[in-house]
């Protein structure tokens, strides 16, 4: 196949640079037995390579094929279901106990969170909000592509942290493709920790390896799913 794919490819090169430098009109006059067979022979090549599944193109995942792949939106809410301990996948407890390990957030019954998406208050929205063991311990805020909104960073530290109904041991965690800093518009930059996606593609890809799944239909398709996801992050979300 190797020597097909090649030789293929010398002829396609070579019909290239011929029809580039060939006068107007010429190519469409050749009508040679040769050139007939060899363009035949082009066909029949190409024909079996991709009969073989070896000649292809286009994207290889849902969310690319759905130009989503970059989506704040579409990201957040597969963020909100890796969290979620009682989706099938099975992996939710054991993301929400490895996110509480790694912003330093103290956690009591990992199985008891909850988790919500696109969180607006008077002043900001929050990506995706856990709550756990009764009372919300993290608010998590999510970047991708776009810049940060205007005192974004701000809104989210009055809301969450300044407010009447604020949660005194709130943590805000800054998710972003680098990982590495905070809001730019942060004022409480002590209660704001950083995070990268991958930090997020690692750890479900790490703990769909170390954790048992449900002998069903549904919560393979689902673990499928992740690892679907997992791939498509590594290629998108750097």
């Amino acid at each position: 196949m190797a020597v097909e794919i090649q030789e293929f490819a010398r002829l396609h090169d070579a019909w290239q640079r011929f029809s580039r430098g060939a006068p107007v009109g010429l190519v469409e006059k050749m009508d040679s037995r040769d050139w007939a067979d060899r363009f035949a022979g082009m066909q029949l090549v190409q024909s079996e390579i991709a009969a073989r599944g070896a000649w292809t193109h286009g994207h290889s995942d849902l969310m690319a094929v759905l130009g989503i792949a970059r989506r704040e939106v579409a990201n957040c809410r597969v963020l909100r279901w890796l969290l979620d301990p009682l989706a099938r996948h099975g992996i939710g407890a054991d993301m929400v106990d490895a996110l509480a390990e790694a912003i330093g957030a103290d956690l009591v019954d990992p199985h008891r969170a909850r988790v919500e998406a696109e969180v607006s208050r008077a002043r900001s929205r929050a990506d995706v909000v856990l709550t756990a063991a009764g009372s919300r311990w993290t608010v998590v805020i999510a970047k991708i592509g776009a810049g940060e909104g205007p005192e974004q960073g701000y809104r989210l530290e009055q809301d969450w942290l300044e407010d009447d109904d604020a949660v005194p041991n709130a943590t805000l965690v800054f998710l972003t493709t680098s990982g590495g800093r905070l809001p730019r518009t942060a004022v409480a930059t002590d209660r704001w920790v950083p995070l990268g996606w991958q930090w997020v593609v690692d750890s479900a890809a790490r703990l769909l390896v170390a954790t048992e799944p449900a002998l069903n239909d549904r919560a393979l398709e689902a673990r499928h799913a992740v690892e679907e996801w997992v791939a498509a992050a590594r290629r998108s979300l750097r």
